[in-house]
């Protein structure tokens, strides 16, 4: 079993989404499944963090080489992305349409908020995007429906593709998915 997951950062460099995608692939990998994070910015141990590579990279937003990527996720049996992750969202969502990824998972980790330009960007970004990106996944997580329903994926809070997870410390931890008969803890 292989999992990869996708972050627009991770340890050393600062920030939510990549502390939980690392935390979650150390307790993959403790438990002997092949797993690392692909982040846009980060570092570290690479048995644990890899470098996405880009094209373009502004701020948390990076576009991918589409080719490259899939070189590094095409014996990957869940790909989970830590969204949002502007520019590599599209990438990753339009290879599950491809069938160019097995399983899809999406943890629903915040709405982006800003003043002014990024703000505007962030909400073309929902408007335009945002729907099909998530209309590629096969799961979702998130810490509270509650919270779902406030944010701009309330229409997801009863799609059955949604699953609760438990959140230990504002970190979200203790998720569970089941495909073909595996069982994979974090």
């Amino acid at each position: 079993m292989k999992v990869v997951h996708i972050s627009c950062v991770a340890p050393p460099v600062t920030g939510g989404i990549g502390r939980v995608a690392t935390e979650e692939v150390i307790r993959l990998q403790a438990k002997g499944i092949e797993a690392f994070v692909l982040a846009a910015d980060g570092g570290g141990n690479p048995d644990i963090v890899r470098r996405l590579p880009t094209r373009i990279k502004l701020g948390n937003a990076a576009i991918p080489y589409a080719g490259e990527l899939g070189d590094m996720l095409e014996d990957a049996d869940i790909v989970h992305l830590h969204y949002p992750f502007y520019g590599t969202a599209e990438v990753i969502a339009d290879m599950r349409r491809k069938n160019k990824i097995k399983r899809l998972v999406i943890t629903l980790h915040m709405d982006a908020k800003a003043h002014g330009l990024k703000g505007q960007m962030f909400d073309l970004h929902r408007r335009f995007y945002q729907e099909d990106i998530l209309n590629a996944a096969d799961l979702f997580l998130c810490a509270s429906r509650d919270y779902l329903k406030s944010a701009s994926y309330a229409k997801l809070a009863d799609d059955s593709r949604l699953r609760e997870i438990q959140s230990s410390g504002g970190r979200l931890y203790g998720w569970f998915c089941w495909w073909n008969g595996y069982t994979a803890c974090v």
